[in-house]
């Protein structure tokens, strides 16, 4: 029996033809069991409506219910929605009282002083208040007339509570939590009517828009991060929906025209270790929403449903349930039920292009045979897409790892570099960066009286608002780098782009006499900061080169008391030639 399998050309040409809220639905069905399997589904149950199945089923993992969570109240709202001969779950009585029990439960984990808790109970935190309140705000717009009137005046009394904190408290470090306060602000404002919230709104905006660097990109821990970047437009694009604030619109397309420049279509993401936070995903519903008016929105969008027929992007099946509840499953369900843009995808990049940022360090070159990126304010890792006889080659640079002979571990990955030379935005192209190598301090897990004792902290301190933000923000400061100073090794990288070549030249040097090394190694994928959204798979993380990652250099090391290499990568007709050169 003859079996007929599509190529992959034209699995792709069929999957183009679909349209973006047809692929976006079919997701949203296929993962909606998941959804039902994390709710709490009995209403006997003193936690009716949490998401957070570690809590309700197994009850010995956690003993803190996270109000993040509940974010998925809106993600069931779209399914509720969603009119598809598919969807069991349209118009289902069932799954509408699950979504109210998901709005009330969401009410009693509010603290007094209307902020909500990620981690830990009493943590007042940003992030968890301003998601779930434009969650559960966005599902009230929806479904105001399908739920019952107490569930609506129990929210409606949650959501003033948290209008009024959000407009107190502020994120100015992570600009992707101030882009979700914006929404929920707009947001409340549209369910009450009330001029407060629209001025907490206002002053988000301002903030926000303050801190918007001239090349269009929101700080994320003062860096950089176009994964995250992702994020914030996302949730700028909920509120710009709604509000055609023209000065949103304004910073919008800033931004995109900014994030346009690191999709690379090997790995099919705008992100990467060369990001300041190593975020990989792409989320639809913003730039669906944006795409009838940014060009640069269809861009990304397109792409972003062209490796999904593929599997090779990041999406709702490929996360843990904590993400899939938090970012992604909510996110599918939006774009479910969001109309396509009017006009057609194009390529509004150029063939080939050579982009150079200094304020943010990133630079992304476009040549015929490869497209690299490289942060060169983040030691100048770098994420290479090639071909090598017609097959993708994905070479990644994630920095030096080095273990000292008392086991300490030291990196460059994690480092803020210095720009030596950096040439004009022309080929060739050289740029020399110096950083000396941090240590790495990994977080061990909690033991049994730790544990025992912070919860005491959390209860008796964690009333006082204020002692808990000077909390967080050391918790953060420490927690999420883990890394601390050290200055016994220092790397100096130059990079050279050409038209057909590439060089990377290293020299490591010690700081110390006779440095001994158990180990050095270039990394191809590997992130050691504390950001729970990084290290989902993606499958660029298991492509290595030897000459392009070569483990083996602490021999060479400590042989000369210093190391010097090249990496030689050149092009020509549809190969790429890969030399490790070690200096003598």
């Amino acid at each position: 029996m003859t079996q007929n399998i599509a190529t992959k050309e034209e699995t792709t040409t069929s999957f183009n033809k679909m349209l973006p809220r047809d692929v976006y639905q079919n997701i949203t069905i296929d993962q909606s069991p998941r959804l039902l399997s994390l709710i709490d589904r009995n209403p006997y149950s003193k936690t009716y409506g949490s998401f957070l199945r570690d809590y309700w089923q197994y009850k010995t993992l956690t003993d803190f219910s996270s109000a993040t969570c509940q974010q998925c109240v809106l993600a069931l709202s779209c399914v509720y929605l969603l009119n598809s001969p598919l969807n069991n779950y349209f118009n289902n009585q069932k799954i509408l009282d699950l979504i109210e029990a998901g709005i009330n439960y969401w009410t009693l984990l509010q603290s007094k002083d209307g902020s909500f808790s990620e981690w830990f109970p009493n943590e007042h935190s940003h992030v968890a208040t301003a998601f779930t309140s434009y969650a559960i705000s966005e599902t009230i717009l929806m479904l105001k007339e399908k739920i019952k009137e107490t569930t609506y005046e129990n929210a409606l009394t949650s959501l003033k509570k948290s209008g009024l904190w959000l407009s107190e408290n502020i994120d100015t470090v992570v600009l992707n939590h101030t882009a979700g306060a914006i929404a929920a602000l707009y947001n409340i404002y549209l369910v009450t009517g009330e001029k407060i919230y629209l001025d907490g709104y206002n002053k988000n905006l301002r903030i926000l828009l303050n801190l918007q660097d001239k090349e269009g990109w929101f700080p994320e821990y003062r860096g950089v991060d176009p994964g995250y970047l992702g994020v914030t437009i996302d949730y700028l694009a909920k509120c710009w929906n709604k509000s055609n604030d023209d000065l949103l619109e304004k910073s919008l397309k800033k931004a995109l025209d900014f994030l346009i420049w690191f999709y690379q279509e090997n790995t099919h993401t705008t992100g990467g270790e060369f990001g300041n936070r190593n975020i990989k995903y792409m989320l639809p519903h913003g730039l669906l929403l944006l795409g009838n008016q940014f060009e640069s929105a269809r861009y990304l969008e397109s792409n972003l449903r062209n490796s999904l027929i593929q599997k090779k992007a990041i999406n709702p099946s490929s996360v843990d349930d904590r993400y899939f509840l938090f970012f992604h499953y909510p996110n599918y369900a939006q774009a479910a039920l969001t109309d396509s843009p009017n006009e057609d995808f194009s390529n509004i990049r150029q063939s080939n292009f050579l982009k150079v940022f200094p304020s943010s360090g990133l630079v992304s070159c476009k040549e015929k045979n490869f497209h690299i990126i490289t942060n060169l304010k983040k030691a100048a890792v770098i994420k290479l897409c090639t071909k090598n006889n017609n097959e993708e080659l994905i070479l990644n640079d994630a920095g030096y790892f080095a273990v000292l002979k008392d086991s300490n571990k030291i990196l460059t990955s994690q480092t803020h570099s210095k720009i030596i030379k950096l040439s004009n935005e022309a080929l060739p192209f050289t740029a020399t960066v110096k950083t000396n190598f941090v240590e790495f301090n990994p977080t061990k897990p909690v033991s049994k009286i730790t544990f025992i004792l912070f919860r005491m902290f959390n209860y008796l301190v964690g009333k006082y608002p204020l002692v808990m933000n000077m909390f967080n923000h050391y918790i953060k400061k420490n927690l999420i780098s883990q890394t601390s100073d050290n200055n016994l090794l220092v790397l100096e990288r130059c990079i050279l782009i050409e038209k057909n070549k590439i060089v990377i030249k290293d020299i490591i040097k010690s700081n110390v006499p006779n440095l001994k090394l158990k180990k050095l190694t270039i990394e191809p994928s590997i992130s050691l900061m504390h950001v729970p959204s990084s290290n989902f798979f993606h499958f660029a993380d298991i492509s290595s080169d030897e000459n392009f990652n070569p483990t083996n250099l602490a021999q060479i090391f400590n042989e000369k008391g210093l190391l010097g290499i090249q990496r030689i990568i050149e092009f020509s007709q549809g190969k790429a030639d890969i030399k490790l050169v070690i200096a003598s």
